[in-house]
């Protein structure tokens, strides 16, 4: 059984307020963020081993049980994934094979038009992928369902609407660069132009049906920003800036966690809300790529109303020295390092933090973290399998 650890692990951070926004910009003395004195401290100790009831052949495929709650779930190379709304998991394998795991069974159901593949993303509803293959031609939109292609370069930098078969991507347009959708239903579907804007090299994430989120390639050594993109207002904000700034937000697009760097090493987490604005400090360190946001909702019982709660799942180094002492996040996108990461539950409101794994015979370093079916599914940079823990 796992154990809980009741700790303060975000300390509330006070902030003033900037033209509606704050910039998270690096002090003289490089501290990311306003120092402030931490209530938190050292994550929980792993929990004992637990043994996870399922299992499949290996030969086939499917689980394979490990100590704790850790499970294999795809034993090949995994070029991305995603759930279909009836909550079976569907995976495009770097050697292009296509596969569906429901009830612990894998099945084979399709093949990608090339391969290797270097990414796969899927649409809300898992039917349709963006290919990135090794050649920066092979991109474009991959129908799981007939195995059709459609070659579209422009993809290269995209994200996939989360209500619908539209993606976004940016894309050169004259002198400068412009924000477009596509709605890849229609075959004779023309892109439509949002915006064009002088920042270059920006990478679309749409969160929610109105607002998408861009942000510039990080590094440390440089100020980098996130910017949020109105659809409706049709207005480009800067959010957030910082030295090698990352985002993640949840699914409605209401809070995010900040990660910004520092030119000599490390770096600070922080909750924001849509705004850029620093809610609270997490007293631990890790890149937004490790964590994936978890809301449930509660009652109504007893007369009491229903609401919504929230979690934070991370994946966290457990090297902590060797991990703040690195340029950040340079040196991980650099594969310069290599992490080797323990699994936490963070409560938002309370801050209590709960560990889900943390075995230090298991190497996990967790990328394409997310939440579903009560379990969070990682792919393991070391082996490029896709693994699962349960959340319970």
């Amino acid at each position: 059984m796992k154990r809980a650890l009741v700790m303060v692990g975000i300390a509330v951070l006070a902030v003033a307020l900037v033209g509606g926004g704050i910039w998270l910009r690096m002090r003289s003395s490089e501290v990311p963020f306003e120092e402030q004195p931490s209530l938190g401290g050292s994550l929980p100790p792993p929990p004992p081993p637990q043994e996870d009831p399922r299992q499949t052949d290996p030969s086939v495929g499917g689980l394979i049980a490990k100590t704790g709650s850790l499970a294999t779930e795809i034993g090949k190379s995994v070029a991305g994934y995603g759930f279909e709304p009836d909550g079976a998991l569907v995976a495009i394998q770097t050697d292009g094979t296509v596969v569906r795991v429901l009830k612990q069974e894998i099945v084979s159901i399709g093949k990608t038009p090339f391969s290797p593949l270097v990414s796969a993303s899927f649409s809300f509803d898992s039917r349709r992928a963006i290919l990135r293959g090794e050649d920066a031609t092979s991109v474009g939109i991959f129908d799981v369902a007939s195995s059709s292609w459609r070659a579209l370069g422009d993809l290269a930098r995209s994200s996939w609407s989360p209500s619908d078969l539209r993606v976004v991507y940016v894309a050169p347009k004259g002198s400068g660069w412009s924000l477009f959708t596509l709605d890849t239903k229609s075959k004779t579907a023309k892109p439509q132009s949002l915006s064009s804007f002088s920042h270059e090299g920006l990478f679309p994430s749409w969160i929610f049906p109105d607002k998408i989120f861009l942000s510039e390639k990080p590094s440390a050594l440089v100020d980098t920003s996130v910017f949020s993109f109105d659809l409706a207002k049709k207005i480009l904000s800067r959010i957030v800036q910082g030295r090698g700034a990352l985002a993640l937000w949840d699914r409605d697009a209401s809070r995010g966690i900040v990660f910004v760097g520092n030119a000599r090493g490390g770096g600070s987490l922080a909750l924001v809300d849509s705004s850029g604005n620093i809610e609270k400090q997490f007293s631990f360190v890790t890149l937004p790529s490790k964590c994936a946001f978890e809301t449930k909702t509660l009652g109504p019982q007893a007369g009491v109303k229903a609401k919504k709660k929230s979690w934070l799942v991370c994946a966290v180094p457990r090297d902590r020295r060797a991990f703040e002492s690195s340029i950040l996040p340079d040196a991980y996108f650099q594969k310069e390092l290599r992490t080797e990461d323990g699994f936490y539950r963070i409560d938002i409101e309370t801050g209590t933090i709960t560990t889900l794994f943390d075995e230090e015979a298991s190497s996990l370093d967790a990328a394409d973290v997310k939440t579903k079916n009560g379990r969070v599914y990682f792919l393991n940079q070391y082996d490029n399998f896709l693994y699962s823990i349960s959340l319970e």
